[in-house]
């Protein structure tokens, strides 16, 4: 299930009493981190998170309750989650000095960015989406518009 397009990020996370909110608040800055990187290297918007129940829920999971108990014991939901993902997303995404795609696939041309998955992995990790340029630099290769 876990191939695109249907793709979808889970994780377990180390839970403690479930009381702790300093601990909460940690484990899940470095959840969030975690999920930022994927959705940057994967390509994914912050709606391919899911939790345990949600992937039970939607038809492909197992129904333990990871991690919606406890966020429910601290206010919070997947969705609160997804949206702290999505903010960092865009706030990273903002703060480069943005290139146009055109720039970019010039850029590629010229060998600035690398070949194969070293070229890939430096404009995911730059905030840039790959696919995107690399269909740029084929139309500039040969000709597909």
């Amino acid at each position: 299930y876990n191939y695109n397009p249907n793709a979808r990020i889970q994780f377990e996370i180390c839970e403690d009493t479930l009381n702790n909110c300093i601990y909460f608040d940690a484990v899940f800055k470095e959840a969030i981190e975690l999920c930022v990187y994927l959705c940057k290297r994967f390509e994914f918007g912050a709606d391919k998170i899911c939790s345990h129940r949600e992937a039970y829920l939607a038809g492909y999971g197992n129904s333990h309750g990871d991690c919606d108990h406890w966020l429910k014991r601290f206010g919070k939901n997947m969705d609160w989650f997804r949206s702290q993902v999505k903010s960092q997303l865009n706030e990273e995404n903002n703060t480069h000095n943005r290139k146009s795609i055109e720039e970019l696939a010039q850029e590629t041309i010229d060998g600035k960015w690398g070949n194969g998955t070293v070229r890939k992995n430096a404009l995911i990790s730059a905030g840039y989406n790959y696919s995107k340029v690399q269909k740029r630099v084929n139309e500039i290769l040969y000709g597909n518009k």
